[in-house]
C-alpha cells in the first residue's frame, strides 16, 4: 500500500478514510509521500548523472587515445623516417639503440631534434603538461630507465601516464 501510495495509485483510497476517522495521520502520510518521491527522484537523477559521467569519460579516453596515437606516430617518424634510417630501425625501439655511441655528431643532432619535437609537443597542447614545462623536464618525465635516451616504448608509456 505504501509503494502504491507513493506512486499515486491508491492515494484517494487511503486519504478518504483517514480524513473521516484519523485527521491527525494525514500529515504523516503527506510527509511519507514527499520523502518517498524525493528518494525515487534522487535515484533516477543519480542513474542519469552516472550515465552522463560514464559517457564523458569514454569520450575523453577516446580523444586521449587518438592524441597518444598521433604523438606516437610523430615520435616514430622522428626516430626512424625523418632521419632516413635503415629499414631495420622500424623493428627496433629507438634510433639510439641502433646508433648510440657510434657517431657523436649524429647523437648531438638527434638530441637537438628530440628537444625540438618535445617542444612541438609541449606547444601543441595535445597533452596538458604542467605550466612552464621545459623540454628537459619533459624528457626526464618520459625517460623511464633514466638513460637520457627516449625509446618509442618509453615515449608512449610516458605520455600515456601524463
Amino acid at each position: 500500500t505504501l509503494i502504491d501510495m507513493m506512486m499515486g495509485a491508491t492515494w484517494a483510497e487511503v486519504i478518504h478514510p483517514l480524513a473521516t476517522h484519523q485527521v491527525l495521520l494525514i500529515p504523516v502520510f503527506v510527509l511519507y509521500l514527499i520523502l518517498a518521491s524525493f528518494g525515487l527522484l534522487n535515484v533516477v537523477i543519480g542513474v542519469i548523472v552516472d550515465a552522463t559521467t560514464d559517457t564523458k569519460s569514454r569520450i575523453e579516453w577516446s580523444k586521449r587515445h587518438q592524441t597518444l596515437s598521433k604523438l606516437s606516430s610523430e615520435w616514430h617518424e622522428h626516430l626512424a623516417v625523418s632521419r632516413g634510417a635503415p629499414a631495420s630501425i622500424h623493428r627496433r625501439n629507438s634510433w639510439d639503440e641502433e646508433f648510440h655511441g657510434e657517431n657523436p655528431d649524429m647523437e648531438a643532432e638527434m638530441k637537438v631534434e628530440t628537444a625540438t619535437l618535445l617542444q612541438k609537443i609541449i606547444d601543441s597542447d595535445a597533452v596538458k603538461f604542467p605550466a612552464a614545462t621545459t623540454t628537459a623536464e619533459l624528457q626526464q618525465m618520459l625517460d623511464l630507465d633514466g638513460d637520457t635516451h627516449l625509446t618509442q616504448t618509453e615515449f608512449v608509456i610516458g605520455v600515456g601516464r601524463i
